[in-house]
């Protein structure tokens, strides 16, 4: 092969190359139809991604048929990614079909064992198994692939947790807190771990600091209010649930409103939790529950006919309750009609043959109406309900005295 002098030395280096080449059979460069099956295949593989996008996009949409529908089709295309099985997991996995979804996940796996998003799922098939002390190692394998990603950190702790290792749960996560230090779910995980531990004033704290980073959590805000009213810190909880019951989404919850109400009581702001509950039974009247909060709210706030009209319509939906019978005798003997308290405080103490309570409110009606005797004898029926009751071994203890001492007076 002649070379002309004026040929570039790199193109002499490349013309020697196939010539050495030639000897092993010639200069291999890829053929049309080879680049053509390359250039097929990439198209290939950037439309399933496309289309993977559309099919994930409807399914966290909820259409769970089209999603499924368009990962076939990508699978005609790019069936080596786990990506798209993964995603039958999950679609399989939201229908209930548990076996299916392990199988998708399992298979994924196959083609890609390092593949964070099936360990996870994976995990969250045999947490429903009960199987938690495999979903934990299929949690931790996502974790130890993907150090970022707080979901895998907390399934992996909520394992723990199932497994009565709190305090590896514990320390799990909080080996982690440095790194994420914007994250409030870790944050709230850590509280309600420490309520677990029996430690509210440090949930308070975890919880403190995760309502500062995501101030509209509701979640994270009622239990903050849980553990403030565990701590006694009742006005910490009022404020916290005043700020819930101002949230869209939780307004309307009757259980935040009870709370608040009992915070209210605790706090000694008896009219607060008197309105709150009133407003509870105008939307429900036939929550005895309810009426029978309301009833001890009016009676601290020393709204004797609310009370009354609180015992009367407990009394009416549960007459075999105790709670209104009580309540009726407490208003009538703070009216100073002993009659009829006693008349209640009897039905009080017939309908709870395990209560001291009515019979020692007996007990204190009929010293106010001077009845000692008859007085001790209610506060000795309510010792032999309760032998140990300190109230009711009090007054009896205190009468008795009384007695005594007139005796020596009496001719």
């Amino acid at each position: 092969m002649k070379v002309s002098r004026s040929t570039p030395r790199p193109m002499l280096c490349l013309l020697a190359l196939c010539a050495m080449a030639a000897t092993v059979g010639g200069c291999k460069t890829p053929t049309h139809d080879e680049r053509s099956d390359a250039a097929t295949q990439r198209w290939q593989q950037v439309r399933s991604s496309m289309i993977l996008d559309e099919a994930m996009s409807r399914f966290k949409a909820g259409d769970l048929d089209f999603a499924e529908r368009s990962v076939g089709e990508a699978l005609n295309l790019h069936p080596e990614d786990p990506r798209l099985y993964t995603l039958l997991g999950r679609i399989a996995l939201e229908r209930g079909h548990l076996d299916r979804a392990n199988q998708f996940f399992l298979t994924a796996l196959d083609l890609v064992p390092d593949h964070p998003p099936a360990h996870y799922y994976r995990g969250i098939v045999l947490q429903r198994w009960q199987r938690h002390e495999d979903a934990f190692e299929a949690y931790m394998a996502a974790w130890r692939l993907v150090h970022d990603n707080p979901a895998y950190l907390l399934a992996a702790a909520e394992m723990l947790l199932e497994l009565d290792r709190l305090d590896d749960a514990i320390e799990l996560i909080e080996s982690r807190l440095t790194y994420f230090e914007g994250n409030a779910p870790l944050r709230a995980a850590m509280g309600q771990m420490h309520m677990l531990r029996g430690q509210p004033q440090r949930a308070i704290e975890y919880y403190q600091r995760a309502i500062v980073l995501a101030p509209n959590d509701a979640g994270i805000a009622e239990e903050l209010a849980l553990a403030q009213m565990a701590m006694g810190h009742y006005g910490g909880a009022i404020a916290t649930l005043e700020r819930l019951s101002a949230l869209p989404e939780t307004r309307d919850r009757r259980d935040i409103q009870l709370t608040l109400a009992r915070a209210y009581l605790a706090h000694g702001r008896a009219a607060d939790a008197r309105d709150t509950l009133l407003a509870l039974t105008s939307e429900n009247p036939g929550d005895v529950a309810v009426w029978i909060k309301l009833g001890e709210a009016c009676w601290y706030a020393q709204d004797l006919a609310g009370a009354h009209r609180a015992a009367q319509r407990i009394v009416e939906l549960a007459p075999r309750r105790h709670e209104g019978h009580l309540l009726e005798g407490m208003v009538w003997a703070q009216r100073g009609d002993i009659d009829r308290a006693l008349a209640a405080l009897d039905r009080a103490a017939d309908t709870a043959p395990g209560h001291a309570a009515p019979l020692i409110l007996r007990g204190l009606a009929l010293e106010q109406a001077g009845r000692p005797r008859a007085a001790m004898d209610a506060y000795r029926r309510a010792l032999d309900r309760h032998p140990d009751h300190p109230r009711a071994s009090a007054l009896l203890k205190r009468l008795a005295e009384a007695q005594e001492a007139d005796e020596p007076a009496r001719p």
